[in-house]
């Protein structure tokens, strides 16, 4: 073999081993990430950057620690470091800011947080027996796990309204519901699609059946769009595998709601 080509897969070498590199360092990124999520730094930095201990005071973290993740921030270019010691947002880490336009926080908590993260490390054992590992990694199945953790719980369903609205104005524009005068959505999360209907209906009646976990999530994010005529109400099983409707939760219907009503 020729010098020049010895050098040649000689560099290729290198710079596939430093990209393999980067892949399997990959987790440590979507750490940093979700734990400044997490801890809701963002919307602490969001009014002017903050001395490191003024910062940790403010989130209740230690401030050695809270250093270390800051200056990991500013490497992933989440967070910058100024002359006087300072740290600042960049315009990639304001998108990890809570109720700002395009905001990631919520996948950035949920797609790193225990629901999901655990059942990812056991990908091989998914493999070899061909089988979920949901219920091995978290002693639950996924949505049992998230009614016991509800901070976690409202961040997935912030992440699964986050895909919805991408496609909820489209569904509303055209689907035409001038013929009907209720539209149920079952499983509907926070009613993204459900408001998107009734935004461009008024003259609809929506109902959203779900967990019970997950009503009080929904009733807040439909009273704050300022919606009228909905009502949000609990699934729950009879026998296994089979769903019913239960009782109306909170109900802003225009009459009574009773238990087992069909939608």
């Amino acid at each position: 073999m020729f010098p020049n080509q010895t050098a040649r897969i000689t560099g290729v070498a290198d710079r596939g081993a430093a990209q393999l590199s980067q892949m399997i360092k990959g987790y440590w990124v979507s750490q940093i990430v979700g734990t400044l999520a997490q801890l809701e730094i963002a919307d602490h930095l969001a009014h002017g950057p903050l001395d490191c201990n003024v910062l940790a005071d403010g989130i209740g973290c230690e401030p050695k620690a809270t250093s270390r993740l800051l200056l990991a921030s500013v490497d992933v270019g989440l967070v910058s470091l100024l002359p006087d010691g300072r740290f600042g947002l960049t315009p990639l880490g304001e998108l990890l800011r809570s109720n700002v336009p395009g905001s990631m926080r919520n996948p950035a908590i949920a797609l790193t947080a225990p629901g999901h993260w655990l059942p990812w490390g056991r990908l091989a054992e998914a493999v070899r027996q061909g089988e979920r590992q949901t219920v091995a990694a978290l002693g639950h199945e996924l949505f049992d796990y998230y009614a016991t953790k509800p901070s976690e719980g409202s961040a997935f369903t912030g992440t699964m309204a986050n895909h919805s609205d991408a496609i909820a104005k489209e569904i509303a524009q055209v689907l035409d519901t001038s013929a009907v005068t209720h539209v149920v959505d079952i499983g509907g999360a926070s009613g993204t699609i459900i408001g998107a209907l009734l935004e461009a209906n008024p003259a609809l009646f929506g109902t959203i059946l779900e967990r019970a976990d997950v009503v009080p999530r929904a009733e807040a994010a439909l009273v704050q769009r300022g919606l009228r005529h909905w009502h949000v109400r609990t699934l729950f099983a009879r026998e296994p595998g089979d769903l019913m409707v239960g009782q109306c939760q909170h109900a802003c219907c225009t009459g009574p709601c009773r238990e087992g009503e069909e939608p």
